[in-house]
């Protein structure tokens, strides 16, 4: 599991995203699984736990947009968005700063729609 996507997702501007668009759900609650039924945070508390197939129980959860969604979010042609993406790459050290393809899509989402940029594990205005 990719703890550093999960806590770059854990903000304001994406979750409102999904409330706003209604769009499919990838939940996680914080971040420890200790089996497939259940999820504990950083203290140790129980944030999770599967019932059955349909049933889910917790205190928080966290949306995780897939990679199509974060793509979707932003562009409407695929010209627009290479030509945007390259932008954003040659200004940013990607390989130093993310570690998947997700968290690069996710960072670039940030940046377009909100001048947000991810730094020292929090997003922060670009200025």
């Amino acid at each position: 599991m990719d703890t550093t996507y999960i806590k770059m997702c854990d903000c304001e501007e994406i979750q409102e995203i999904k409330i706003k668009k209604r769009l499919p759900s990838h939940l996680v609650c914080e971040y420890w699984q200790t089996s497939d039924r259940q999820i504990i945070d950083l203290d140790g508390d129980l944030l999770y736990e599967v019932e059955d197939e349909y049933n889910i129980s917790g205190t928080r959860y966290i949306w995780l947009p897939t990679q199509s969604q974060l793509q979707e979010m932003s562009f409407y042609s695929w010209g627009e968005q290479y030509k945007q993406l390259s932008q954003f790459i040659s200004k940013h050290p990607v390989p130093l700063m993310y570690k998947s393809w997700k968290q690069l899509w996710l960072a670039f989402v940030m940046f377009h729609l909100y001048q947000k940029i991810w730094v020292n594990g929090e997003w922060i205005e670009e200025k």
